[in-house]
């Protein structure tokens, strides 16, 4: 028995449809639904243990969101409790009783950031009332966690020394590949493009364009020759398939060589993000080959003092105490660098923490069909 009932609010959020309309016999139904999923839990407000269906206006059409409270005593009874939570959703949207599939999916309970264990119970509910095959969890806060789907691009380590098989050297060719096939939607809709880098020992890894579909088009492959100056290879559905994991989307591929804006990091199951300036401070944990320094401490007054120093840190930001000292309490606080008495050091296991890319549920069920 635990000392006291832990609380979790789920909330789901469904994509907007401009002709769904929550009815009377859509409240009706959907009443019925939550009745019979009910858990008594002896609590007013945010966790009556009952279902509530809302609304919301989102441009010209109408989102459905399902809010659920949960109130568990027992440990062993959490996975049970959030599966029938997740089977009520998947059970609305089945009955079409929510304006479209589901969209996010939301989590808040205790510290659920910090708690791998009930995140375990989590992932196993949602896959197997899913059928997904895996699936990672988005930290909004210390409370607060969204179920998702990753996709993997390199270490952490490579984005940074830009060594992997992401490099922003090929950024120019994918741009003028990707403006190309939003112009002549009509032209490419049967096909889909992938690339598959290669590495070069000490340089740039070679980058080749491929596209797939029922049969060879040569002129597909006349128009981005002429358009985008690219040569794309063709494979045989059947052949990409079956080698899926040696081809990378356009899409993946621009987001993991992008040298911009905000970083996704996966740190086992947990993704969390990283501004630009906390990138350049975890600079200040490498070494001089800019490889980390797992192994080593540093006091304040040393970064400060490697801050003044690395060119990876905006001259203007260099000498400033507040910078460095907001920044690497983020850097803590999301557990890439971790403090004692004042001394900081990069988590122990930050070489295997992984670039990625964020997808919502319906955002990955869109990409997996496509």
């Amino acid at each position: 028995m635990r000392l006291g009932p832990l609380t979790f609010a789920i909330t789901s959020l469904f994509r907007s449809n401009a002709r769904y309309h929550c009815s009377r016999r859509v409240r009706k139904e959907f009443a019925e639904l939550a009745r019979t999923r009910r858990e008594i839990t002896w609590m007013l407000g945010r966790y009556p243990g009952v279902a509530r269906l809302r609304t919301e206006v989102d441009g010209i059409a109408v989102a459905s969101r399902i809010e659920i409270g949960r109130v568990v005593f027992r440990e062993s009874s959490i996975r049970e409790s959030i599966q029938g939570a997740f089977e009520l959703l998947r059970m609305a949207e089945e009955s079409r009783l929510t304006s479209g599939i589901l969209d996010r999916l939301l989590v808040r309970f205790t510290r659920a950031d910090q708690r791998p264990d009930i995140r375990a119970m989590i992932r196993d509910a949602y896959l197997s009332v899913f059928a997904e095959q895996e699936c990672t969890f988005l930290a909004h806060e210390r409370d607060l966690i969204e179920i998702g789907h990753c996709s993997v691009f390199q270490t952490v380590t490579q984005f940074i020394r830009q060594d992997g098989l992401y490099h922003s050297g090929h950024r120019a060719a994918i741009e003028a590949v990707r403006r190309h096939l939003q112009k002549e939607v009509g032209r490419y809709e049967n096909y889909r493009f992938a690339v598959k880098p290669r590495a070069v020992l000490g340089g740039i890894p070679s980058l080749e364009f491929y596209y797939t579909g029922a049969q060879p088009n040569r002129r597909v492959e006349i128009y981005l020759a002429e358009y985008a100056q690219v040569k794309p290879i063709f494979v045989p559905a059947r052949e990409f398939e079956a080698h899926r994991e040696q081809f990378i989307d356009l899409d993946d591929y621009e987001r993991g060589s992008r040298r911009f804006g905000g970083l996704w990091v996966l740190q086992e199951d947990v993704v969390r993000s990283l501004t630009p300036p906390q990138v350049s401070l975890l600079c200040l944990f490498f070494n001089h080959k800019m490889h980390p320094d797992l192994d080593r401490s540093f006091s304040w007054s040393e970064l400060a003092s490697r801050q003044e120093a690395s060119p990876h840190i905006s001259r203007s930001a260099r000498r400033s105490e507040a910078f460095l000292e907001t920044n690497l309490e983020e850097l803590v606080n999301r557990q890439f660098v971790r403090e004692a008495n004042r001394q900081f050091r990069l988590h122990p296991r930050f070489a295997e923490f992984k670039q990625v890319a964020f997808y919502v549920p319906g955002e990955f069920r869109s990409r997996s069909k496509g």
